[in-house]
């Protein structure tokens, strides 16, 4: 990190550089999409499921914390489904 702290300065202002980041998050959100399609498809849809997925949406929407939605989410699904 201390090596590096010296160029980094100069690496942000770079076209290039910028432009190369905006191309890593580009793709990166297109592998969230893909994986996003992949489990949504993989999943087997009925209401509770809908249900919970709609719940844990209007959480995120209102600003809950990701962690509270994920733990929540788990120990309602482990209740609900196994």
């Amino acid at each position: 990190m201390t090596i590096t702290a010296p160029f980094f300065d100069r690496l942000k202002s770079s076209p290039f550089f910028l432009e190369a980041t905006q191309g890593k998050l580009a793709s990166f959100v297109g592998l969230l999409l893909f994986v996003l399609v992949k489990f949504g498809l993989a999943v087997p849809w009925d209401i509770l499921r809908i249900l919970l997925g709609v719940v844990a949406l209007i959480a995120l929407i209102k600003k809950i914390d990701l962690l509270y939605v994920v733990v929540i989410g788990g120990l309602v699904s482990i209740w609900l489904f196994s």
